[in-house]
Formats: structure tokens, C-alpha cells, sequence
């Protein structure tokens, strides 16, 4: 799915899929020095591609991380600096496995659910973590 098709599907109405160059910067810069072990060569594009702009409430915007994984590093981005931009609950077990240099939990359920869940081919996320429960 492209990052427009995703923003529709969590329901936001006004967003942009470009991201302020500065924020996109300062976030990688700050996940590079450290705060994540085993961080993918790739973070800048992981970023770039999970992440929109939104206005949906906000003259500003703000990021809305389009995957659970990609908002967790945006929750040790805003630990580390500080910094409270999100708008998104997220799931702490899900941060410290990350932090760890892991996925998160999965929250794609089992291939043998029968109530729906993204593994067994539904489009309902499962997990067991409180958030996404």
C-alpha cells in the first residue's frame, strides 16, 4: 500500500505525505546516536515511508506514524529529545523491544484466526499488548 492509501485507511482527511526536511532530519539523527540497538541501515527510508504530515485538527501538523513499528521510533525519538508530537497511543512493550534492537511484538495474529486478523488474510490487527489489543 502507498503511504496515501494507508492515511485513508486510518481514517485521517487532511495530511500531507511529504515530511518538514528538518523533523525527518532531527529524527534520524537522533535514532542514529544510539537510543536504538541494531538500528536498520535504512532508517531514513523506513521514516520517510511510514510517516505523514497530518492537519487533521492542527493549524501545524503533526507526525502520524502509519505503522506501529515506525511509531515506536517516533515514541524513542520524542523520549530521547523530549520533544511530544504524537498524537497516537502507543504501545510501550512494543518501544522496548524496538529500543532492544527487535520488531515488536506482532500484530498481525495468527494464520489460523477465525475472527479476522491481518495473518489470516482479514485486515484486523491483533496483538496482546494493551494498546493494541
Amino acid at each position: 500500500m502507498t503511504k496515501d492509501e494507508l492515511a485513508k485507511k486510518a481514517g485521517l482527511t487532511t495530511y500531507d505525505c511529504a515530511l518538514p526536511q528538518t523533523w525527518l532530519n532531527g529524527v534520524v539523527d537522533t535514532l542514529k546516536h544510539g537510543c536504538v540497538s541494531n538500528l536498520p541501515e535504512n532508517i531514513y527510508g523506513v521514516i520517510l515511508s511510514g510517516v505523514v504530515w497530518c492537519y487533521d485538527g492542527s493549524l501545524m501538523g503533526y507526525p502520524y506514524a502509519l505503522t506501529n513499528h515506525v511509531l515506536g521510533y517516533l515514541k524513542i525519538y520524542e523520549e530521547t529529545t523530549g520533544v511530544k508530537e504524537l498524537q497516537q497511543e502507543v504501545c510501550m512493550a512494543c518501544v522496548r523491544i524496538i529500543k532492544e534492537g527487535g520488531f515488536g511484538p506482532t500484530h498481525n495474529g495468527s494464520k489460523n484466526c477465525e475472527s479476522g486478523s491481518i495473518a489470516s488474510g482479514g485486515d484486523i490487527a491483533h496483538c496482546t499488548c494493551d494498546v493494541c489489543f
